[in-house]
């Protein structure tokens, strides 16, 4: 991941439009004439060959280098045969970031452009990202609409009109989705905080966007659109990071192009290509939709709705037919309608009339009154197998529009539980849903547009569960139990031959060494003549996300579920769960929890597997049955590749090391931290004095929720670091005694550092050698700096700091004490320059 100068493409000091040109129509005249509409507070200037003195109003300038400063921001709006050897004077006069908008850019370069040396058979894109890297500068574009930022007065795009100030940031790859974003916001009054798209993403990328949005204070959710990826791992890094603090929406089409998979080495694809994108996604906490007109519904129900605790749905309506309507779209989308208690149905029947049908859906009759929609919401606000209400009304003489929606808004404002609406109609129903619209009360024209707000809640919430989750064991079977020396022995000397595929003896040698129990015939069964439950679970390669899992059913149709390595129980149990033969368990099994442990078990080993033994592509295990007497495996087919990363990095377990306390002489284990850890460190948190609390946190606290206990240890190792000190009590029980974390700055030049040690070891030596630990790791990462805040009469820390070679200063904005080590030597002026800002 890299910010460097990012800063720059959306809050730049001063602009160069190059190409800027008062012809009509002109790319670069409506850029510079968009940043003087919006009234662009900093120095412009208007890059052409050819004009007048001035071009709308800005001076124009001949050359690039005839500039009076170096531009924080270049537009390139010239000829694509023009652009390298543009981005080559800019690169000599030392500008850094450079925003390509014109497109055009793949044709091949064939002859020498102004004095610049190109490469014949290259593209011009290719000619123009080796000049760009030559002199360390960052490229949006080409064939992007620019950068918008409302609240810096900046709209460095040919956009036809400007946005409002909001909280939302937009970051797509197309242009011309991004366009249409902007007219699509100004129809429903929302304003943006950023607005861009990296087109074909030469350099910066929409993982770098994200990245960069994700740290900013004036964005509270963000909206990203992708076609396709290139780097799967950075994306995801990028999407969980926003995910923890910020509302991410996602729109993918199912429709897109997907890259070409037949470059890629693979036994089987055993899933639609976009359902990886599902799993993606849902494992990266954001909601994904799939229709631009889903976008900003999406985004209107999980920004004004209140959060949603539960998923059993109330429906309630003036009229059956609509009800159904509603309860058909969620039994589709797969939505949980609330069972009424008997206490909940007998109050609704003492206050409706008898003509009410009281179920779910709620069918407050035709005659129904304001009062009535009033006082059935009344009782569903009290009743706890409610987790939210969706009000249906349609216009009638008993109950009119405008006056039903005043009289419930009041109360819709007040519930902890969300409550959607819809109004049914046009004419009269209008008035109704303005009305609770001013009430921000959401509220919808049918109802399947409100059930898919609903939808788009559950689906929510259920990917932040993701992210807050806090994983459990699995028996005897948890655990490492692969044997990668005996899988290595096989896979080995099949890539010496240059051999894509093992036979069967060999593919069931490497299934038995992932520690996965073979069936004690490995013939065939006769599948047809035995009731069995016949399975699909093994390892698939996808181009852009590397090396995943898949679950399911056997057979072409069968429903198979994605899931992404590394993987812990729970996410082995989800997968499991939300698959169509994993909730036919019962029906083939004698034991199901036993038989679902055992799968999940298999699953947790194949994730071993693939991130232990990088070479397996493919591995496809069947026959695979269960029946009464448990889980079989029969039979398997093994594919080898080159190495592939996973999305997701793994734990890292060879900085696991065994250490002993200099005083007591007693072994503990220093390691990272894992998301198993969260009982032993909500444990260690709990031991701690008041005082040391204080110290670490800066202020008091009674203990750690389970949204925090989940970001300390389900941590992103591509972006941060928790060491922990760690040994069995007399119980045989881990516990954790001590913890230092880092978090490390996008481009790798600062890390910020935190550090607690069990009171019971402290003055044993412990501190320091989990300091050490840090200190060594982040030096190998080419972490240029260790950093940390430091309350004034924090002590303790203050001589660890200055014992491990801290230069240390007292800060009066943060009022604390800073404390500074270098780790290695700056080699850019970007790195000089960022380690110098206090």
């Amino acid at each position: 991941m890299a910010i460097r100068f990012m800063k720059h493409f959306f809050d730049p000091e001063s602009i160069a439009v190059i190409g800027a040109s008062e012809r009509q129509n002109s790319l670069g005249g409506t850029v510079l004439g968009n940043l003087l509409e919006t009234g662009y507070p900093g120095n412009l200037y208007a890059v052409n060959p050819k004009g007048k003195e001035t071009t709308l109003g800005v001076r124009r300038f001949e050359d690039v280098k005839s500039l009076p400063e170096v531009p924080e921001l270049a537009i390139v709006c010239t000829s694509p045969v023009r652009i390298p050897s543009i981005v080559n004077e800019l690169g000599k006069k030392g500008v850094k970031a450079v925003l390509i908008v014109m497109g055009g850019l793949s044709m091949k370069s064939v002859k020498n452009v102004l004095g610049l040396k190109l490469e014949s058979g290259k593209t011009l894109k290719e000619e123009t990202w080796k000049v760009a890297q030559s002199y360390d500068m960052r490229i949006m574009g080409p064939n992007c609409v620019g950068t918008v930022v409302p609240r810096h007065r900046l709209n460095a795009s040919y956009a036809h009109c400007m946005v409002e100030q909001g909280s939302v940031a937009y970051a797509g790859q197309s242009a011309v989705m991004a366009l249409a974003t902007i007219d699509w916001a100004k129809g429903r009054d929302i304003g943006f905080s950023y607005l861009t798209s990296v087109g074909d993403s030469l350099d910066v990328d929409i993982a770098d966007v994200v990245e960069y949005l994700a740290e900013d204070f004036s964005t509270r959710a963000i909206l990203v659109h992708i076609e396709e990826l290139d780097s799967g791992q950075r994306f995801v890094s990028a999407l969980r990071a926003a995910a923890r603090n910020k509302l991410v929406i996602v729109l993918k089409s199912r429709l897109a192009p997907q890259p070409d998979r037949a470059t890629e080495q693979v036994n089987l694809m055993p899933v639609d290509s976009d359902a990886v994108y599902d799993a993606v996604l849902q494992r990266a906490g954001v909601l994904r939709v799939e229709r631009s007109g889903e976008l900003f519904n999406a985004l209107e129900t999980l920004s004004r709705m209140r959060r949603l605790y539960g998923e059993r749905l109330a429906i309630v309506s003036n009229g059956i037919g609509p009800a159904w309507l509603a309860s058909d779209q969620l039994r589709r989308n797969g939505g949980l309608l609330a069972e009424l208690r008997e206490q909940t149905a007998d109050a609704l029947r003492e206050c409706l009339s008898p003509m009410a049908t009281i179920d779910n859906p709620v069918d407050v009759s035709a005659i129904a009154t304001p009062d009535d929609f009033l006082r059935t919401l009344e009782i569903l606000r009290g009743a706890e197998e409610v987790d939210a209400v969706l009000l249906i009304h349609v216009p009638t003489l008993a109950a009119a529009s405008r006056e039903t929606a005043d009289i419930i808004a009041p109360l819709a404002q007040q519930m902890v539980k969300p409550v959607l609406t819809c109004w049914m109609g046009l004419e009269t129903a209008r008035v109704g849903r303005e009305a609770l619209d001013a009430a921000d009360v959401s509220t919808f024209d049918t109802p399947e547009q409100a059930v898919v707000a609903f939808m788009h809640m559950a689906h929510y919430r259920r990917n932040q569960a993701l992210l807050d989750q806090t994983p459990q064991s699995i028996g005897g079977l948890a655990g490492n139990c692969v044997d990668s020396g005996a899988v290595w022995a096989v896979v080995g000397p099949a890539r010496n031959e240059r051999r894509t595929e093992l036979d069967e003896a060999e593919s069931l040698r490497v299934v038995e060494a992932a520690g996965i129990p073979l069936a004690p015939d490995v013939e065939r069964p006769d599948i047809d003549g035995l009731r069995s439950l016949n399975l699909g679970m093994g390892i698939f390669r996808d181009p852009v996300f590397g090396p995943l899992l898949f679950f399911g059913g056997d057979g072409e149709t069968a429903d198979r579920q994605v899931g992404l390595p590394p993987m812990n129980a729970n996410l082995a149990y989800l997968l499991i769960d939300s698959s169509d033969a994993g909730r036919a368990l019962a029906d083939y099994s004698s034991d199901p929890e036993r038989d679902r442990e055992t799968l999940a078990a298999m699953l947790l080993r194949l994730s071993d597997l693939v991130i232990e033994v990088p070479a397996i592509a493919g591995l496809v295990m069947t026959p695979m049955l269960v029946d009464p007497s448990g889980v079989a495996v029969h039979g398997a087919s093994v594919t080898i590749g080159e190495r592939r990363e996973t999305a997701i990095l793994p734990y890292p377990a060879e900085l696991e090391e065994t250490v002993t306390l200099p005083q007591s002489g007693r072994e503990i284990v220093l390691r990272p931290i894992r998301a198993e850890d969260a009982p032993a460190h909500a444990a260690f948190g709990q031991r701690q004095s008041a005082e040391s609390i204080r110290l670490r946190f800066f202020g008091p606290r009674s203990g750690f929720t389970q949204h925090e206990l989940a970001q300390f240890t389900d941590i992103d190792y591509a972006r941060e670091m928790a060491f922990i000190a760690t040994a069995d009590n007399a119980d045989g029980v881990a516990e954790t005694y001590g913890v230092v974390r880092t978090w490390t700055d996008p481009d790798n030049t600062s890390a910020e550092f935190a550090i607690l040690v069990d009171g019971a070891l402290r003055g044993d030596g412990l501190g320091s050698l989990l300091m050490q630990k840090m200190i060594d790791y982040t030096r190998r990462r080419g972490t240029l700096e260790l950093r940390g805040t430091v309350l004034p009469d924090n002590r303790p820390m203050k001589k660890l700091a200055n014992k491990m070679g801290f230069e240390s200063h007292y800060s009066s904005d943060e009022q604390a004490v800073v404390v500074r080590l270098r780790l290695n030597e700056p080699t850019d002026e970007w790195q000089r320059e960022r380690l110098e800002t206090p």
